[in-house]
């Protein structure tokens, strides 16, 4: 459109900024982008070394600090929920699922956006570390911790926002 993302609306470059800012349709652009583009390099990882299993979860780790802390845009970039929810869908999509599930449920009782994607990047490391456990899923679930709390350290303001009473409530 012309102009920085980042110097509009809440100043992120993700898809919830560009929803608000842009409008719907190039919101879901954005998102879906990221999402796919997650997807991607964990699969890739995934084909290109089979036999390595903890390096799914160190991809998806190296995504998600990318998109929310990339080179060439001075390290503000997004908050990181697609390119989690993105991993999460390459890694293992039954867990995707029930976490998409849960996120809408997190959002629908609390009424804020944020508790979803900050609910979720602690959810799924300890899920994703049980399930896998047999195969080194408690490792996996180390790494993706770094992930979460990426995730949990940019969503800061919607915290501070939620405390002072001025963040935006979520309704269906």
């Amino acid at each position: 459109r012309g102009f920085d993302i980042r110097e509009h609306g809440s100043g992120n470059a993700g898809a919830s900024n560009v929803i608000i800012t842009v409008g719907k349709k190039a919101g879901a652009f954005v998102a879906i982008f990221d999402i796919f583009k997650a997807w991607f390099a964990v699969k890739v990882t995934g084909i290109l070394f089979p036999g390595i299993f903890l390096l799914g979860s160190v991809t998806a780790v190296a995504v998600i600090l990318g998109h929310i802390f990339p080179f060439y845009m001075g390290f503000k970039g997004g908050k990181g929920f697609a390119s989690l929810g993105g991993s999460i869908l390459a890694l293992d999509y039954r867990i995707f699922l029930v976490l998409l599930i849960a996120t809408i449920f997190i959002v629908f009782i609390s009424n804020y956006v944020c508790f979803g994607p900050t609910s979720v990047s602690l959810i799924f490391p300890v899920v994703y570390g049980y399930v896998y456990r047999e195969q080194g899923g408690w490792y996996a679930a180390l790494i993706m911790l770094i992930a979460a709390v990426a995730i949990c350290y940019r969503h800061r303001e919607n915290f501070r926002r939620i405390r002072e009473g001025n963040e935006l409530k979520f309704s269906f």
